[in-house]
């Protein structure tokens, strides 16, 4: 099955925080246990993946940065792109 994925975008104007759970700083290991604010499904992230391009949500799809989640939408046809 092919996915067009040019129908899907981050919705970055619908932009939620997470709770981090269980912070373990190991030496480059440090990761923590955040809950997804669209899905409440935990998952473990490390640091530096969220500081980089972030985690993305198994359930939902919905990305997790340093900044904050931003969930994942299907773009309708009538929108234009600028």
């Amino acid at each position: 099955m092919v996915v067009d994925k040019s129908r899907w975008k981050y919705d970055y104007d619908n932009r939620r925080d997470y709770r981090a759970y269980n912070y373990v700083a190991q030496f480059g290991r440090a990761h923590f246990t955040l809950e997804c604010p669209f899905c409440f499904k935990r998952v473990t992230a490390y640091v530096w993946s969220l500081a980089g391009g972030g985690k993305k949500c198994p359930d939902c799809g919905a990305i997790h940065t340093s900044f904050g989640s931003f969930p994942l939408i299907n773009k309708s046809k009538d929108d234009t792109e600028t």
